[in-house]
């Protein structure tokens, strides 16, 4: 996905992505280009479906959700909870 300006080691609550360019289509179109044939793509697809289908402003944002939405399409059960952020280097 397309970033506004960032610089190594920032912190992923303050990358901004570029929701200026269509993006979320671009993924999926490239998604199921590569995987259209693949066992469990229709599970797959529908997963990041759900995850595009949310506002994010910032990275840390499209992580949380997707991760919360890949442990609930599965057959586990665990807890997310925000931490303190820390740099990425």
């Amino acid at each position: 996905m397309p970033l506004k300006k960032w610089h190594r080691g920032q912190l992923i609550n303050e990358v901004e992505l570029d929701n200026t360019q269509n993006w979320r289509n671009a993924h999926l179109k490239i998604l199921s280009d590569a995987y259209s044939q693949s066992p469990f793509f229709f599970e797959m697809i529908e997963l990041v479906k759900r995850v595009f289908s949310h506002d994010f402003d910032t990275l840390d944002q499209l992580s949380v959700v997707s991760t919360k939405e890949i442990i609930e399409a599965g057959t586990f059960s665990s807890t997310i909870s925000r931490t303190e952020f820390k740099s990425i280097s």
